[in-house]
């Protein structure tokens, strides 16, 4: 998948948002930094993208709660919701991500496709093996 189909991704994930092309841009490849700095947006692989996607998505949480901090309400068409609960709403959301994020990578099944595919070199063999 390329920056572009990710950032569509991502922004189908956030619904209506205020973050910029070039703010959604900077999270996703902060995110495959986050998950494997050895990875780029263009090496990462199929499997691995959901979770960056759900890195990003957890930072782009964050940022909308922070812009959201100030605490007033706002309304419309009589309907009212208190500025904090938007924030606190962010947050419980990015929270839950986090956790399930944190879950998927350290379950043991993460763990032995990350062994499945790590290549390595066997001196035995004398080339790369694995991966």
């Amino acid at each position: 998948m390329n920056l572009e189909e990710m950032r569509e991704r991502l922004r189908s994930r956030l619904g209506e948002s205020s973050l910029s092309t070039e703010e959604l841009d900077f999270e996703l490849k902060n995110a495959v930094f986050r998950h494997n700095p050895d990875w780029t947006i263009e090496t990462l692989p199929e499997n691995e993208e959901y979770l960056v996607l759900k890195l990003a998505q957890i930072s782009c949480l964050y940022t909308l709660a922070s812009r959201e901090a100030k605490n007033y309400r706002i309304g419309v068409d009589g309907v009212s919701i208190d500025k904090a609960q938007r924030v606190r709403n962010y947050l419980s959301i990015a929270e839950n991500l986090e956790k399930e994020y944190q879950s998927i990578i350290n379950s043991e099944d993460y763990a032995k496709i990350e062994v499945e595919n790590f290549k390595r070199y066997s001196a035995r063999l004398n080339r790369l093996v694995g991966g």
